[in-house]
Formats: structure tokens, sequence, C-alpha cells
């Protein structure tokens, strides 16, 4: 599960990942986002948009310095998923 802080400032925490929902408009660059490492599995991670491409993919620098440097949407989650 995971902790979830909503755009009111609410925190919730034992969210499952059913829970959890895509955003629903474009991402930008510095984005906080919850993504699937190289678009594998089921885990995902903290990171930061770190550039939109054109073809529709983006560049994420995850916290932990690891980068998908063409992850396409449906391997990303907006959210203020803390962890």
């Amino acid at each position: 599960t995971y902790i979830v802080k909503t755009s009111d400032g609410i925190v919730h925490r034992g969210v499952p990942m059913r829970d959890i929902r895509r955003r629903d408009w474009d991402y930008e660059v510095g984005d906080q986002v919850m993504c699937r490492f190289q678009g594998v599995g089921s885990k995902l991670f903290p990171g930061r948009i770190q550039r939109v491409h054109g073809d529709g993919t983006y560049h994420v620098r995850y916290d932990d310095g690891d980068e998908d440097f063409n992850l396409s949407l449906e391997h990303m989650y907006f959210s203020w998923v803390m962890s």
C-alpha cells in the first residue's frame, strides 16, 4: 500500500494501488510521478519528470538516481504518492 497526499493536503495511509489513478492532463517538467522502472513489473518508484518528448514519452529521474529516458505514459502515474 501507499501513503497519498491529495491536492487538498489530506494524507491518506494504506491506499491500495487500485485506488491510485493516472492524472487526466498532460505531464510537465518537474511533476512528481510514480513509475514502473523501465516499464517493467508492478512496483512503482517515485521520480520527477525531467523532459517531455514530442513522441509522447518522458525522461524520468527517480529519487534513487536511476533514470528512464523514454518512458511511455502507460507506465506513469501522477500523484502525491509519498511511498
